[in-house]
This record gives structure tokens, C-alpha cells and sequence, in this order.
């Protein structure tokens, strides 16, 4: 007996697609899913309905279904694009996790929700449109999605909560500092949180675009000097000088010398005798040298 390739359960108004039953079979790696079933509509897909159907690179899914459940599509290894229902509101949590090759994904323009780690270690995806319609994108929702460099917003504002795009190295600085900002706003300050990504704030593209912004506002300039005072990052300095305020230099100096950290220490007390030495002959002061 052939099995089935779906299984449904009755809606009040059609039917739920709850099961691929073809995961493991490496014939079928094209799918559409059909409108109809028994005469009524598909209207909806049920969490992790594909989860780690493996083989499939491309499916299509009917404008019928109105809701997908989250994780549907986890660890679909091998799938490189998916055509989602016009009516789609919401990218549940983890629908597209871990679907190392996909490519492409054009989302609909009702989309209003984008949910926590919906695109995670997405390794292909170079390139995403966010639909005019987006209200708010979750923590994580594109985290490790190591090729990703463009993001397009809406002209709308979006706002980012959390990490959305943690340990996406390639991101363009823009999109980088919106994800820090927690908006697609780069008039806006960094948000203030226990959580904030050095990392990220402190990359090179990054913190230039900072700084010409005044991002750092609403941020510690104590906790930013040392970091980076910690990794080392001297030749932020001319750059980040114009953040240094009197009330801080006393601390920063302490810190940097306790930390045998010469060139930051000699920098720090130039700017505070106001900058009429050089720095070298600074060090040769301070350090006996």
C-alpha cells in the first residue's frame, strides 16, 4: 500500500495539513501543496509539519493556507526556496531554522511578525526584503545567519527586539547599527540594555557610523573606553576622544595603567593635561622609559 504524502485534520472551515510523510525520501525535492482537500481548503500547516523533510529543495505553498506553525519547515537541509502564501501574517518561531541552503524566500506584504529565531542558521541567505507591513522582528529571528549582508527595510519603522541579528558577521554597518538601535532609525541612539553587543557595536564600520551618529549617547562612556581598553582598539582612539568627558578620565587612566595598557594610559592623560604633548614623550614620562 502506498502511503500517503499528507496527513489532514478537519477545521471548522477546511483542513490542517499535520504531516509530510516523505521526509526521508530523496526522490521528491520538489513539492506543491495542494489547495484542496476532500473539496475544502488547506487553510493552515501545523507545527513542524516539515520538520527535517531533508530532500525537498523547493516548495510551493497555496495562497489557501493562511497560517503556518512554527518550526514547519526546521532543518529542511536542503531547501533552497519557498513560495509562501500571499495571506501569511506571521513567521512563527523557528519556521525556517536551520535550512543551511536557502537561498532566496520572498516575504508577503501582509506580514506583520517575524518571531524568534524564524531564519536562524540560515548559511546561505545573503539577502532579505522585510514587507511593508512589518510591525516587529524577535530576538534572534536571523541569528547565525553567517552570509547575510543585506537587509532591506520598510520605510516604515520596525522595531528589533533584542539580538535579532546575532553573529551575522557580513551585515552591512547600517543594518548592524539598527539592530543595536532596536529600530530601522539611525537618528536614534543605541538602546540601553544588560544585553548589548559589544561585539557588534565595537566592529570597525560599525562604530565609525556610531560615532558620526552620536549612537553612543545613552551608553556608559565608562563601560565603552574599556572595552576598548580590554580588546586593544587604540586606533579607535581619535575617533573615540570626543566622547571623553573630565568626570571619567580619573577611572579610565587608573583602569588602562593597571592594565599595562602604555599607549591607552599615555592617550588618556595627553587629553587630560589637554593635548598639548606628545604622546610619546608621555610615555617616556610616565613609564620611565
Amino acid at each position: 500500500m502506498i502511503k500517503k504524502m499528507f496527513d489532514f485534520e478537519k477545521l471548522d472551515d477546511g483542513w490542517e495539513l499535520v504531516r509530510y510523510n516523505y521526509n526521508a525520501d530523496p526522490r521528491i525535492t520538489r513539492l506543491e501543496i495542494p489547495a484542496k482537500y476532500k473539496f475544502h481548503k488547506v487553510k493552515s500547516i501545523s507545527p513542524k509539519a516539515f520538520n527535517s523533510a531533508s530532500f525537498l529543495k523547493s516548495v510551493v505553498v497555496p495562497d489557501s493556507v493562511t497560517n503556518i506553525g512554527a518550526a514547519a519547515f526546521e532543518y529542511c537541509e536542503q531547501l533552497e526556496e519557498i513560495t509562501l502564501p500571499r495571506g501569511l501574517k506571521i513567521i512563527d518561531y523557528n519556521m525556517f531554522a536551520e535550512c543551511a541552503s536557502l537561498r532566496k524566500i520572498e516575504l508577503p506584504a501582509k506580514v506583520a511578525v517575524i518571531r524568534m529565531r524564524a531564519f536562524a542558521r540560515c548559511a546561505s541567505l545573503e539577502e532579505i526584503k522585510l514587507p511593508e507591513m512589518l510591525c516587529v522582528v524577535y530576538n534572534m529571528a536571523f541569528q547565525d545567519c553567517a552570509a547575510l549582508k543585506t537587509v532591506r527595510f520598510p520605510d516604515s519603522e520596525v522595531t528589533l527586539l533584542g539580538n535579532t541579528f546575532m553573529n551575522c558577521r557580513s551585515l552591512s554597518a547600517e543594518t548592524a547599527m539598527y539592530s543595536l538601535i532596536g529600530v530601522n532609525d539611525l537618528n536614534k541612539p543605541f538602546a540601553v540594555n544588560t544585553e548589548f553587543n559589544w561585539d557588534l557595536a565595537l566592529r570597525e564600520d560599525v562604530f565609525k557610523l556610531a560615532v558620526e551618529h552620536n549612537s553612543f549617547e545613552s551608553i556608559s562612556k565608562t563601560e565603552l573606553f574599556k572595552q576598548l581598553i580590554d580588546r586593544n582598539l587604540i586606533d579607535y582612539m581619535p575617533l573615540a576622544e570626543g566622547l571623553l568627558n573630565e568626570r571619567i578620565l580619573g577611572e579610565l587612566v587608573d583602569y588602562s595603567s593597571e592594565r599595562n595598557k602604555t599607549e591607552f594610559t599615555a592617550r588618556l592623560l595627553n587629553f587630560k593635561n589637554g593635548g598639548n604633548s606628545a604622546v610619546e614623550d608621555i610615555i617616556n614620562a610616565q613609564f620611565n622609559l
